[in-house]
């Protein structure tokens, strides 16, 4: 991976530097915060003000807009204008859905903005899904020999799913969601087998410290990150990006959740679509086997 988000260009230019506002140098973030704070404002300034309202110069703004993977100031402009237009198709009459939750929303309130944020956090992580990336994960899953899935805190579940699911396909994989399993699993790795680490900041000290010892046994490693600059996508082959805004309610990990979920249940559809007539033959077999389980009507 290169040091830039040019793997990430989406649809939400915003929500990609937020993520990734912890890799950049100080003066970048200074940048980023008055972006962050008003990018309609931003979108109609020139590179001097905003050098100027920044304390840096235009020379780093210019370098801040590569590092965002944009060609210049300009194409930022245009990116932050777009999105405020788009921002603006969410409208409705008396309540902003992109605003965190207030003390005095009302329930309906909070059920819309609820169900707004993870709705827009699976169609962004999807349109900036990065194919090759994907493609170059299920090759690598297809002909390694043992899969390591790992994520610690709230991704634990969302291991859990993709180790039960990636199981039902007949790979031979594990789920951890413990650092002290997780590296007797990659201890036992040969060359050519994956691990796959979840991790919201991708600053998770254990998923480094897995994709580290990885490394020593020649794995591929495989990120879901929702931040390209880290030091877990930094160490990886595979790196696959999720979209999700961290607010007050919705914390790292359970704003990832959905996002990380979209994106393995895609991994997950396409190894076995690779596999199409063998998988079907499996899944008949696991319903025959569980059906007397099942109370008929």
């Amino acid at each position: 991976m290169t040091d830039d988000l040019s793997k990430t260009a989406g649809t939400s230019l915003t929500m990609r530097l937020d993520a990734c506002m912890t890799s950049l140098s100080r003066s970048e973030q200074a940048i980023g915060r008055i972006i962050l704070d008003a990018p309609l404002r931003v979108a109609n300034m020139t590179i001097s003000e905003l050098a100027r309202s920044a304390g840096t110069s235009e020379a780093t703004v210019t370098r801040f807009c590569r590092r965002l993977g944009l060609p210049g100031y300009a194409q930022l402009r245009l990116q932050l204008a777009a999105q405020a237009d788009h921002s603006r198709s969410d409208f409705r009459p008396g309540l902003s859905l992109t605003d965190d939750i207030g003390a005095e929303d009302t329930l309906a309130d909070i059920v819309q903005k609820t169900a707004f944020s993870d709705i827009r956090a699976a169609e962004e992580t999807v349109a900036q899904l990065d194919l090759s990336q994907l493609e170059q994960l299920v090759d690598a899953i297809r002909a390694a020999k043992r899969v390591v899935v790992f994520g610690v805190g709230a991704l634990g579940p969302v291991v859990q799913d993709i180790t039960q699911k990636l199981f039902r396909i007949d790979v031979h994989v594990s789920g951890w969601n413990d650092i002290h399993n997780a590296l007797s699993a990659v201890s036992m790795l040969e060359k050519g087998d994956v691990v796959l680490v979840l991790t919201h900041s991708g600053r998770t000290v254990e998923g480094i410290e897995l994709l580290s010892k990885a490394g020593e046994r020649k794995a591929h490693r495989a990120v879901v990150t929702s931040n390209p600059l880290s030091d877990s996508a930094l160490l990886a082959d595979t790196v696959l990006i999720s979209a999700a805004r961290e607010t007050l309610f919705r914390n790292g990990g359970m704003a990832s959740r959905m996002a990380q979920q979209i994106i393995l249940d895609c991994l997950f559809v396409a190894l076995a679509h690779r596999q199409f007539d063998r998988v079907s033959e499996l899944f008949a077999e696991a319903h025959d086997a569980v059906r007397q389980h099942r109370k008929e009507n």
